[in-house]
């Protein structure tokens, strides 16, 4: 089945002005990471952001799992979420209209 999880960033790091220390850009790093390798492995099947900066924007993960309870574990699994960079929201996706992905 196919699940989506939406991130958005934490309000410290909104802003063109926010402070970033290593260790946000090592948790990001890690997140990109994960999910290129699992774009890779078939597993995730899309992934972007908005180029919004602001509480506004926020990024999502469309992606494979067998149930909700493995789809819940592999979005709190994400490096970003996990190290407190990140908070997300996961649901079950259905396409509607467009191709399959």
């Amino acid at each position: 089945m196919t699940y989506i999880y939406v991130l958005q960033l934490v309000s410290r790091l909104h802003g063109e002005a926010a402070v970033w220390t290593e260790e946000d850009e090592r948790l990001v790093t890690d997140h990109f990471v994960r999910l290129k390798h699992d774009h890779e492995l078939g597993t995730v099947r899309f992934a972007g952001r908005t180029e919004a900066t602001d509480a506004h924007g926020f990024g999502i993960v469309l992606f494979d799992a067998a149930t909700l309870a493995d789809a819940l574990a592999y979005a709190l699994a994400d490096p970003a979420v996990m190290g407190g960079v990140m908070t997300m929201s996961c649901q079950p996706f259905r396409i509607a209209i467009g191709a399959k992905i």
